[in-house]
């Protein structure tokens, strides 16, 4: 495209642009949902195989099977390492704000173009036009704060864009 060129109404959709950028973020925010509930059910799995370690160790050392309750208590103590060196649990605040944050900007982006579409109900505006391009860079704009705060833009390489 040459400097002094504009674009026009028939160079860009705004309603499949805009709709294409609400499904890339749709796909965002059900990447964090399943990674988050992965990591809970994790989570609770290593929890739960520490508790049952232990707990198994306390009761057969109590009623004399001691041969049982060092491999029990390395079990618990290994399921505790684990536990408390994985990053992602620390993390499952960050990722939960980032959730409301896509699902925010969703909703903003929704009510604006719906308001475009009402005030401008010609398709081929020039207007229309003009405020789905600011709409698309506030889109890229708070994309790229949300993905400051999870550390990378793009949530994992298996999501296409």
């Amino acid at each position: 495209m040459d400097d002094d060129a504009t674009i026009g109404p028939g160079d860009l959709d705004p309603e499949k642009a805009l709709s294409a950028e609400l499904e890339h973020l749709e796909r965002w925010a059900r990447a964090i949902v399943w990674g988050g509930r992965f990591e809970g059910l994790r989570s609770a799995l290593l929890r739960s195989l520490a508790l049952l370690g232990s707990g198994a160790a306390a009761a057969l050392g109590l009623t004399g099977r001691q041969e049982l309750v060092v491999p029990l208590c390395a079990l618990a103590a290994l399921a505790i390492a684990v536990h408390a060196a994985s990053p992602r649990v620390t993390a499952l605040g960050v990722h939960c704000r980032a959730l409301c944050d896509i699902r925010d900007l969703e909703d903003l982006l929704k009510i604006r173009w719906h308001t475009v579409r009402l005030v401008c109900s010609h398709v081929d505006s020039q207007k229309r036009l003009d405020a789905a391009l600011q709409l698309m860079a506030l889109l890229d704009e708070h994309r790229k704060e949300i993905g400051r705060s999870l550390g990378s833009a793009e949530p994992t390489v298996q999501i296409p864009r």
